[in-house]
């Protein structure tokens, strides 16, 4: 388990709510990207080469992942998650217990967004590339474990944050269902063979 260092002061409540509002940002806009991406994955658009539905559901995964990364940064600089539940602890083990969510898997989860935002997406690491391997399958980040972590913490720093300043953040039930219908609209239409039929026209 990685470990920060004890924190120095603690944070005045004018930047406690700054950083809960910042990372509360990043995990909301992490759960709707993913929740759009599914929607295209569920609407199974037909497709052949650089389309937008593909193109979109790996761009909306990448910035689902950035901004999980993010929010779950261990360096001790980092405004994340891990420095707010320094902060509070008591409101997060509270919010844990209510919802039956292991604090454990946090660190696991942390590690596996670390390994992939530093290997793939903040650039492509040059060991990766000498061993053939590919840090996406490595690591087995499942969306179903994005999902669980991402919208727990939400809850517990939303809390912390009603409780702290008075006022939380909307998190709308947002599915993807837009996204989804518009991926089975493009095939009923046959939107992806005649945009395929364009790009090798």
């Amino acid at each position: 388990m990685r470990t920060r260092p004890p924190p120095q002061r603690e944070l005045p409540l004018p930047i406690l709510r700054k950083v809960l509002r910042r990372v509360l940002e990043n995990l909301r806009r992490s759960i709707y990207f993913l929740q759009a991406c599914n929607g295209i994955i569920r609407g199974n658009p037909t497709y052949t080469g650089p389309q937008i539905f593909p193109l979109a559901k790996d761009a909306l995964y990448a910035q689902s992942i950035q901004r999980a990364a993010k929010a779950f940064d261990h360096h001790p600089r980092a405004a994340s998650f891990f420095m707010l539940q320094e902060q509070r602890p008591d409101v997060i083990l509270d919010v844990a217990a209510k919802r039956q969510f292991d604090l454990a898997v946090l660190e696991a989860f942390a590690g596996k967004l670390r390994q992939i935002r530093n290997r793939t997406l903040a650039h492509d690491d040059i060991d990766d590339l000498v061993r053939d391997t590919d840090v996406w399958k490595e690591q087995d980040l499942l969306g179903g474990e994005l999902s669980a972590c991402t919208e727990f913490a939400f809850a517990a720093l939303n809390e912390m944050l009603r409780l702290e300043c008075g006022e939380s953040v909307e998190l709308l039930a947002y599915t993807g269902r837009d996204a989804e219908e518009l991926a089975r609209l493009a095939t009923s239409m046959d939107l992806p063979s005649k945009w395929a039929d364009q790009l090798l026209g």
